[in-house]
């Protein structure tokens, strides 16, 4: 990368880092910094922590030596500065906060937020001629105060920031080259994938979906990841399939989440807020008891993918665990022994507030039904890839016998398959009943159904393709999780199910348009508004599965053009 490049990256990713939806972190660091209406806050991204209760500090604000609050400016990706000639704010390769550079008779002041109880000193601090150093109760979060003429400081400052933009480059010169219309926002999301990626202590390096409350790697969340991070890092993308893998159960589960103080793998393990809003939803398993826990199987789909790449046999290494996971959703999750496993719990589909679970679990689930057989599609051809012509026929014949039970069950007078649960069918059309699209060897008149409803005002044909929920269903609320936003996750997995139909052009029509909408909103976030084209309210940004399927469907939107 050429000097002239590394500077326009580092611009144009600077240009988005405003504090709100961008915010200032480094790749390793836990500590991220956003603008508040007093200043700017300080938090450490913690598991399952919402941001406002991981704040170290809030209202950090600069004054000169007149007392006069300074603004702050990010000129690249490795510091923020205050004022023409003032402080300097790095991220250190440790992970700490340090500002230096600290004129004389300038001030430095703040608030202790929850995650710091106690502090050295509080308010404002003026430094003359001496170092101070401000630590949280937290160990590997600390916040450094400097004057610029403290020994040896502004060498460690100007050290730290140099090895930052030095990451920076490294990480950004592996960005894959797009067509111009993409590249600036692809640099963005691939920025957004090196900032997530921290260490998880015996776990290894994880891409987290978000440092606001998603510390940790979710299962399905990694295999959408890592087939983004396949055009540039292989292995980095190996290693989020590894970890999703590595801690399957004896029994062939794979966990829901993996982090630092373990795994999550049953309902009686999610925090009470989780339940709460479970049953405020009518969603609640409580009166079956801990229910296990696990995300829709895809892992097939994305070691395919990676495995395409990766100089090693990745197939080999990984499909003994995903042969068990394939049978555990058989012997775990099939109640009532139909050959059709169903989802225990709204969790296990990753579509958490989808209004489909309105019927109960157990849930027959059209996309789960889908997902299965696909898996099993791709295991049986890896397996008669390796001579093991028995295996390959098994999984053949279970996966044409789903492929079946979804003709069979197709609706002829609304033209898709209901979710069905103990309260019967579900009346309201949403995504999971697109899945179907994604099996090779579709009914001829299921597959018309669906091209249909894609079309159709009255379903999911509409500006802003595809809702979770159909527009004119009475469950579609355009700003609420699964409940009507667009998801890119799910835009992708109805791109790549037009593509297993032959409808290739609709395909690349349809990633076109996400592409379009994830630029016109300004960044990678977990779901969009499909009226206003924006990020709802309580939409994370700088979400790791938007980032990483942008960047995939930018690659294949270049390579077509070529």
């Amino acid at each position: 990368m050429g000097a002239s490049s590394r500077e326009t990256i580092r611009a144009a990713i600077a240009s988005h880092i405003d504090l709100d939806e961008v915010p200032f972190t480094a790749p390793g660091s836990r500590l991220l910094i956003r603008a508040d209406d007093q200043g700017l806050s300080i938090h450490e991204a913690r598991y399952e922590v919402p941001l406002e209760e991981s704040t170290l500090l809030r209202g950090l604000t600069v004054r000169d030596a007149t007392g006069r609050p300074q603004a702050w400016h990010i000129p690249d990706p490795a510091r923020i500065t205050w004022g023409q000639d003032g402080p300097t704010l790095v991220i250190s390769p440790q992970g700490q906060v340090i500002i230096g550079h600290l004129p004389a008779h300038w001030t430095v002041s703040w608030v202790p937020g929850p995650l710091a109880p106690t502090m050295e000193m509080e308010g404002a601090i003026r430094l003359p001629s001496r170092q101070t150093v401000v630590r949280t109760c937290l160990p590997q979060a600390s916040v450094r105060l400097h004057s610029s003429g403290s020994t040896g400081v502004a060498h460690s400052l100007d050290e730290d920031m140099t090895a930052s933009l030095r990451r920076f480059d490294e990480w950004m010169g592996r960005c894959p080259r797009v067509l111009p219309e993409h590249q600036d926002m692809t640099w963005l999301c691939w920025w957004v994938l090196g900032v997530n990626t921290v260490h998880l202590e015996g776990r290894g390096r994880v891409v987290v979906p978000s440092k606001i409350g998603y510390v940790g790697l979710w299962q399905w969340d990694a295999y959408f990841i890592a087939i983004g991070l396949r055009h540039g890092d292989v292995d980095l993308a190996a290693e989020q399939l590894r970890i999703a893998l590595g801690h399957q159960l004896p029994n062939g589960q794979l966990p829901d989440v993996v982090h630092e103080a373990g795994v999550l793998t049953s309902s009686g393990d999610l925090p009470e807020s989780d339940q709460e809003t479970l049953r405020a939803l009518g969603t609640s398993t409580d009166h079956l008891g801990p229910v296990p826990l696990t995300k829709p199987p895809l892992a097939a789909l994305a070691v395919e993918a990676v495995a395409q790449v990766h100089p090693g046999d990745l197939v080999s290494e990984l499909s003994p665990a995903i042969r068990c996971c394939q049978e555990w959703w058989f012997s775990h999750c099939d109640p009532q022994g139909r050959g059709v496993p169903c989802y225990l719990h709204p969790y296990s589909s990753g579509l958490d507030d989808s209004p489909v679970f309105a019927a109960g679990t157990p849930l027959e689930s059209p996309d789960l039904t889908a997902y299965l057989s696909v898996q099993d599609t791709i295991l049986a051809r890896w397996a008669r890839e390796r001579g093991h012509t028995a295996a390959a026929d098994r999984h053949e014949a279970r996966s044409r016998a789903l492929r079946d039970r979804l003709a069979r069950q197709l609706d002829p007078a609304t033209g898709f398959i209901p979710a069905t649960g103990p309260a019967g069918p579900c009346a309201h059309l949403t995504i999971v009943s697109l899945m179907p699209l994604l099996v090779p060897g579709l009914d001829p008149a299921l597959r018309a159904g669906l091209l249909s409803l894609l079309d159709s005002a009255h379903a999911f044909g509409i500006r802003t393709p595809v809702p979770t929920v159909a527009r004119t269903d009475p469950a579609f609320d355009a700003e609420r999780m699964w409940r009507g936003p667009v998801w890119v996750n799910t835009n992708w997995l109805v791109a790549h199910g037009l593509r297993t139909q032959g409808r290739a052009p609709r395909a690349e029509a349809l990633e076109a348009a996400t592409l379009k909408l994830v630029i016109e909103a300004g960044g990678p976030a977990e779901y969009f508004d499909p009226l206003t084209r924006r990020r709802p309210p309580g939409a994370t940004t700088c979400f790791a599965w938007s980032a990483a399927l942008f960047v995939d469907m930018a690659v294949s939107a270049r390579r077509r053009s070529a």
